[in-house]
């Protein structure tokens, strides 16, 4: 479904209960005192980390597509390796500003989007790394990310 945005409406939650309440279950077999509590901190982890990526998005990557000049027919898989690179970087916090930028250059290139022009600035600007170009030399500094 092209276009397709996904909201978290006040169905979500009970509907998430009900499919994981199945599946932890095993379709009833396992007792609803044990599967309630698996599927109660399931849906509180789910709601969690579903606002902290949809904000990153909203505040962080939507002006940016634009900005760089990213088509809207990659921006879905542009977006999903930020994702991956956001989901790296929150387990690595103790990276230089160098080793970011390497593994975002890595990351891309092993998607194969590196060469898609702009790509590599969008990513590096997400995540909080500018590169500034003087004729002759190139400069590489940290900013501070966005926060929402």
């Amino acid at each position: 479904m092209a276009g397709r945005r996904r909201v978290l409406t006040a169905s979500s939650s009970p509907r998430y209960k009900a499919k994981m309440y199945d599946y932890i279950s095993k379709g009833g077999r396992i007792p609803a005192t044990l599967s309630l509590q698996v599927v109660e901190a399931m849906d509180s982890e789910r709601t969690t980390r579903w606002g902290e990526y949809h904000n990153f998005r909203k505040t962080t990557l939507a002006p940016l597509f634009d900005k760089h000049g990213i088509p809207p027919i990659l921006r879905g898989i542009v977006g999903a390796v930020a994702y991956h690179l956001k989901a790296y970087f929150s387990t690595h916090e103790n990276l230089t500003i160098d080793d970011k930028s390497k593994i975002i250059e890595s990351i891309a290139t092993e998607y194969g989007i590196a060469k898609i022009p702009g790509v590599l600035d969008f990513l590096k600007e997400a995540f909080g790394i500018t590169v500034t170009v003087t004729p002759g030399t190139s400069e590489t500094e940290q900013t501070s990310p966005k926060r929402p």
